[in-house]
């Protein structure tokens, strides 16, 4: 068994805002290359001189019980880096959730954060898959 990568909020939102929207027989799975001129996290330099090499991020379908009803999504599940000059300094798990529901946008419409460790954080990230902001306003 392989070991997570870990990821970074703002490659996971790149992630998030390339998932397709559901067709007539929706993927159980599904892989989203980040390339890495789409990779925040990566020094410019790299980028510019081809060391880089792309990302895969998986997400598996799944579904979200709301008081409205159910709602299909696609899942994250992993570990995701800490921004140490942004996280919430006392490593609260909701308030590491508000944190990233701001990193990530609108198509983050629920976090559950476990295991928080000084800049880290295993995380279930569900994403809508219509367009628009699904969230309650």
């Amino acid at each position: 068994m392989t070991t997570p990568q870990i990821r970074q909020a703002p490659e996971l939102r790149k992630a998030l805002e390339k998932l397709p929207k559901p067709n007539g027989a929706p993927e159980i799975q599904v892989s989203i290359e980040i390339l890495p001129d789409d990779r925040p996290s990566m020094p410019s330099g790299e980028r510019s001189r081809g060391h880089a090499a792309s990302a895969t991020v998986a997400f598996h379908r799944g579904v979200l019980a709301t008081p409205e009803g159910s709602q299909p999504v696609w899942v994250y599940e992993g570990p995701l880096a800490l921004a140490r000059d942004a996280t919430p300094a006392d490593h609260d798990p909701a308030r590491v959730a508000a944190w990233l529901r701001e990193q990530l946008g609108p198509r983050c419409i629920a976090i559950d954060v476990g295991n928080v460790e000084e800049h880290e954080a295993m995380v279930r990230i569900a994403a809508a898959i219509s367009g628009g902001d699904p969230r309650p306003h």
